[in-house]
């Protein structure tokens, strides 16, 4: 998520600021005259908008991390709407305006992913074309579309373009099936070699991750861990941080504790130095029982495949312990802008819609707005 992406307005104001519309169906009313948006899947206005200058945005609950998923999703767009993927941009992973699309994981974003953005397109173009038509008097079936305006095939000089059928309003229809999508023998954009969207940053270094952001007044924080899990909080001595330059406050929400100071580093030393008193219970195995503890957990069997001898395979492998699957993460941060009623917090996180680490984060917040 880029920063701009990240310190954006909500949905509705950023509609309302830049002119543009909500690509859903129904005839067009006020965009003032509406409330807030949902951001349902099964409404087009979700995944899609339109500006005044025929720019379109697509939102999706993917996000970008590293694979091109931005560039490709444009390209879908661009291909059902008749667009150039230079006039596509994208908003990933805000769960204030983008939809639920589930984790960004398993190589999965184009195949899961893009079907619905692809109908959501296909169904734009389609009521697009059907206003098109009311304005110019002729039918659906005797329009072309080229880069966002729509012309009468013979007559150009009848022409139309997205911008100026959609104005400063917005419709309102689902996402269905009777919007046809185009056939693969149909496309002009998916399939193509166009210039990934996420490139030029990475080789300029330009900022474009949570750890880039630089806000006014701006606090950074740090969670002080508990030395094993399910470890409750007995007392915490906050006379061990007094002294820390740029210290302002320790933070607690029941047994989660957190340190919030003027700067990182010094976030990160008064963690270190918070002197907290712990309970601990015996809630894992110890290291030696740790093969035979997994092998006597509770499971939940699922057959995916049944083929081949699998008591003879286990006997040629062994049935020793063996390597326990690992799994790292780098540092994360969240980041609230302090400039909206409630906390905005960005996380960088494949998963949006879980919310998990932006939760944290805006309970975390609520506690620091005194500081």
């Amino acid at each position: 998520m880029t920063p701009t992406t990240a310190l954006a307005s909500s949905r509705r104001e950023f509609l309302k600021s830049t002119g543009a519309v909500i690509v859903t169906f129904a005839w067009p009313t006020s965009l003032g005259a509406q409330p807030a948006r949902e951001t349902s899947a099964a409404g087009v206005d979700a995944w899609l908008a339109v500006a005044t200058d025929g720019a379109v945005t697509l939102f999706t609950g993917k996000v970008e991390i590293g694979t091109g998923v931005s560039t490709a999703l444009a390209q879908i767009v661009a291909e059902e709407l008749d667009v150039r993927v230079g006039r596509v941009g994208v908003i990933q992973g805000d769960t204030e305006r983008t939809p639920n699309q589930g984790y960004t994981a398993g190589s999965k974003t184009i195949q899961q992913g893009g079907p619905p953005i692809r109908q959501a397109a296909a169904e734009a173009r389609r009521t697009l074309l059907g206003l098109a038509a009311a304005r110019l008097g002729v039918t659906p079936e005797q329009l072309t579309v080229d880069d966002g305006v729509v012309a009468l095939r013979g007559d150009a000089a009848r022409r139309v373009t997205y911008a100026e059928l959609i104005g400063g309003r917005r419709f309102e229809r689902a996402v269905s099936a009777p919007a046809t999508t185009k056939r693969p023998s149909e496309y002009r954009v998916v399939g193509t070699s166009v210039a990934r969207v996420d490139i030029p940053g990475k080789v300029t270094g330009a900022p474009s991750y949570v750890h880039d952001l630089r806000l006014p007044g701006m606090l950074h924080a740090r969670v002080v861990r508990p030395p094993a899990v399910g470890a409750t909080v007995e007392s915490i001595d906050e006379s061990s941080v007094r002294d820390v330059p740029g210290h302002v406050r320790v933070v607690r929400e029941g047994n989660f504790i957190g340190v919030v100071a003027e700067r990182e580093e010094e976030a990160i030393r008064a963690a270190q130095a918070l002197k907290v008193t712990w309970h601990e219970s015996a809630t894992l195995p110890d290291i030696a029982d740790l093969h035979r503890e997994i092998r006597a957990a509770r499971t939940t069997d699922k057959t995916v495949s049944s083929r081949g001898n699998i008591t003879a395979g286990f006997a040629r492998r062994g049935n020793g312990p063996g390597p326990l699957p690992r799994r790292t993460n780098g540092r994360s941060r969240c980041t609230p802008p302090w400039d909206r009623p409630a906390p905005s917090p960005t996380s960088p996180t494949s998963g949006p819609p879980s919310g998990a680490r932006a939760r944290a984060c805006s309970g975390f917040v609520d506690r620091w707005r005194s500081c």
